[in-house]
């Protein structure tokens, strides 16, 4: 997501990215900030959407709007054919990204594959994480990329584009990051995803499929741990 005071969040599936950005989200919908209030537009906007009754969802939907890619810029229903993650080198092709400072968490993949899977088998039908990761089922990790390759969130033509970088390992780190240059507290007993886990693990043969997929983005994440 990308927001007013030139700050850009690269946010990757279950990466903890959903907490964050709905306390960045609630500061530029509850507080008038003076930069925004000479913003006509973002009054109008502000308005239109009920600024006086805002609760977790409708913050969610209008951040969607207001400052995601595919809300934003393709104009994309959210649920339809849009979601709020997109890849650095998307928002590069909307946005002049020189002019923000990106920041992204990564997580183990491992971890991330996992959590997504059990996300996933809650919405859809999958056999099994064996199945969802060798791409037996029609739900797959192949198929699910874009929610996936952290590689790909973070690079263009090969170059790492986003200034700072933090781990799942060390969230606080974010968590501090994000309340000093966004001026914010956050509630950080607040869940807003709770994953269920089958506790199903990788077999053999599931986890070098996985590492020939996506060894980039284990490489990249080895080397901010």
């Amino acid at each position: 997501m990308f927001f007013p005071n030139k700050k850009l969040f690269v946010h990757i599936p279950k990466t903890g990215g959903t907490s964050l950005e709905f306390a960045i989200a609630s500061k530029f919908f509850y507080e008038k900030i003076d930069q925004e209030e000479r913003d006509k537009s973002y009054r109008n906007f502000i308005h239109q959407n009920g600024f006086q009754s805002l609760d977790r969802k409708k913050i969610e939907d209008m951040s969607y709007q207001k400052f995601t890619v595919n809300g934003h810029f393709k104009r994309l229903k959210k649920g339809k054919g849009g979601h709020p993650h997109s890849f650095i080198k998307e928002y590069a092709e909307f946005l002049d990204i020189d002019e923000y400072e990106k920041f992204v968490v990564l997580r183990n993949p491992y971890d991330q594959v996992v959590s997504l899977y059990n996300q996933m088998r809650k919405q859809v039908d999958i056999n099994s994480l064996d199945d969802f990761i060798l791409c037996t089922d029609k739900h797959n990790i192949e198929r699910y990329r874009h929610y996936i390759d952290q590689y790909a969130f973070t690079h263009i033509d090969g170059s790492l584009s986003v200034e700072k970088v933090f781990v799942f390992d060390r969230y606080h780190q974010a968590q501090d990051y994000v309340e000093e240059i966004f001026e914010i507290k956050i509630d950080r007993a607040l869940k807003l995803w709770k994953t269920e886990y089958s506790g199903e693990t990788f077999s053999e043969k599931s986890k070098r499929h996985f590492e020939d997929m996506y060894h980039e983005s284990i490489e990249l994440y080895d080397s901010f741990i």
